[in-house]
């Protein structure tokens, strides 16, 4: 049997090593915010009625307008530029630069019931945050929603998730 005074330190001496080890540990990184991200595209169809093209799983589709929608768990600074031939346009916002979107806030650009209309190729860049010439990275969410299309019916497309911390997205459109 151990002497009581022993056993005392041992057990101070466990005590401190295990708080050595906690603090010599860096503490754990908050997860980055996430930006939800959809692109849906419209194709008028000969009746009349609209179509929906998800343009995040399929970009490679014809369409003759497209909305973004997107939700931050954070604040970002965010612009949508639309890349042809003739040269970079900004689409949003309408002033030169970038326009904050709050966190938790839905938008749909250019707004709901909305369309950015598109004649010929182009490729939309989604620019978060400072860092625009970096890929915009993926986080792995991903999740069904549906969308109100321009004749009243819906469509569904995937709305994905993205560092909200920065970069660029680049998605082709193929316009009629």
């Amino acid at each position: 049997m151990r002497h009581p005074a022993l056993r005392v330190l041992q057990s101070l001496c466990s005590f401190a090593a295990a708080a050595l080890l906690a603090a010599a540990r860096p503490a754990p990184q908050p997860p980055a915010p996430v930006l939800w991200l959809s692109a849906l595209g419209e194709v008028e169809l000969a009746d009349g009625s609209w179509q929906g093209v998800d343009l995040l799983t399929r970009s490679d589709r014809r369409i003759d307008r497209f909305q973004v929608t997107l939700q931050s768990e954070a604040p970002v600074r965010l612009r949508l530029e639309a890349v042809t031939a003739q040269g970079t346009e900004q689409l949003w916002p309408a002033h030169p630069g970038e326009a904050l979107v709050e966190a938790g806030r839905a938008v749909a650009l250019p707004g709901p019931r909305s369309f950015f209309e598109l004649r010929g190729e182009a490729q939309l860049r989604v620019v978060v945050g400072s860092q625009g010439q970096a890929p915009l990275a993926p986080q792995g969410g991903a999740h069904a929603v549906r969308y109100p299309l321009s004749d009243g019916a819906s469509s569904q497309v995937v709305e994905r998730s993205f560092d909200a911390q920065g970069g660029a997205l680049a998605i082709a459109l193929h316009g009629g």
